[in-house]
C-alpha cells in the first residue's frame, strides 16, 4: 500500500511525464493528444515448437497518439530502484550475479516492448514502429 505522500508522488511524475511528451511529440501545429491507458491487445502467431496458429495478448499500460508522428508504447515498471540503477551484490540472493541480473532486467523489457510493437504493427500496420517508452515509478 502506497502512502500519501508516495501516492503524490507518482501522481506528479505522471503529471510531469505528461508535459515531456506533449512538448517533446507535440509536432508543429499543436493538436490533441489521445491516451489510451491498458490497452488489450491480441495478435496471431505462430507457435515455434509446433508451428501451429496461436494467439498472443498483452496489456499495453498506455499508448500515446500524438497529433503528428508516430505512436508510442509508455510501460510503466514499478520498482524501489530507478530503472537505470544498476544492482549491487547485496541486492540480490548470493547465488545471484548482479551483472547477469541486470542485463537479463533489460533485455526482458525490451523483448517485452518490441513485441508489443510487431503486435501493434499486426493490427494495424500504420503502428509497426511504434517508440517505446519505460516510465520508472
Amino acid at each position: 500500500m502506497l502512502s500519501k505522500d508516495q501516492m503524490d508522488d507518482v501522481i506528479n511524475y505522471c503529471r510531469s511525464l505528461k508535459r515531456e511528451i506533449e512538448s517533446t511529440y507535440g509536432g508543429k501545429n499543436g493538436g490533441r493528444f489521445l491516451y489510451y491507458p491498458e490497452l488489450k491487445i491480441k495478435s496471431p502467431a505462430t507457435d515455434p515448437q509446433t508451428q501451429k496458429p496461436i494467439e498472443l495478448s498483452g496489456m499495453i499500460d498506455l499508448l500515446v497518439v500524438p497529433p503528428e508522428g508516430d505512436p508510442f508504447i509508455i510501460d510503466y515498471k514499478v520498482s524501489p530502484n530507478d530503472y537505470e540503477n544498476e544492482a549491487k551484490q547485496g541486492d540480490l540472493p548470493e547465488d545471484i550475479e548482479p551483472d547477469a541480473y541486470n542485463r537479463a532486467k533489460k533485455l526482458g523489457f525490451a523483448y517485452q516492448l518490441s513485441t508489443y510493437g510487431r503486435m501493434m504493427g499486426r493490427i494495424k500496420p500504420a503502428l509497426r514502429s511504434p517508440k517505446v517508452l519505460v516510465a520508472p515509478i
